[in-house]
């Protein structure tokens, strides 16, 4: 994430974050200066981030698996799912491949119209999504071509979508 655009937080992001992490009862406190809070589930790490264009949106990323170097059979997905990072702040969840070969979910949300409750709804919704799109993912790579190919682009949309 060093090569990640995000600025520092502002005083409203960090009054959210102090009342999430309060909220959720997470151990320690998110300092003045943080840039965003991150914690591990069992299966997932989770980030909530300042977003780095527009200063009254958060982002939340989830991570899916960590996928390695792409196997030939999950090649295009992969590749679909690169530009999908490229892309990741211009659309509601959003399935890519970062630059450390892990297979991420993002979302945006606005500030101001979100509080503890409402975060941590959209956390879980993360966690869910990322449940069902691992899944996907093992079983595309396992699959080879013919489980891209029989699962096709709208099982995969729906599965993260959900």
């Amino acid at each position: 994430m060093s090569d990640d655009p995000f600025p520092p937080a502002s005083g409203v992001f960090i009054a959210l974050m102090k009342a999430f992490a309060e909220f959720a009862q997470m151990p320690g406190e998110v300092a003045d200066d943080a840039i965003g809070i991150s914690f591990d589930t069992d299966a997932h790490a989770v980030r909530v981030l300042p977003h780095p264009d527009r200063a009254e949106q958060l982002v939340v990323e989830v991570d899916v698996c960590a996928i390695g170097p792409s196997s030939e059979a999950a090649a295009p997905l992969a590749l679909v799912h690169r530009l999908n990072y490229a892309a990741r702040f211009e659309h509601g969840w959003l399935a890519a491949v970062d630059p450390d070969d892990r297979l991420v979910l993002f979302t945006t949300r606005d500030i101001a119209a979100t509080d503890p409750g409402e975060l941590e709804s959209l956390i879980v919704a993360g966690l869910e999504k990322a449940e069902a799109l691992g899944e996907l993912w093992r079983s595309a790579e396992s699959a080879g071509d013919r489980g891209l190919i029989d699962s096709g682009e709208p099982m995969i949309l729906q599965s993260i979508r959900g």
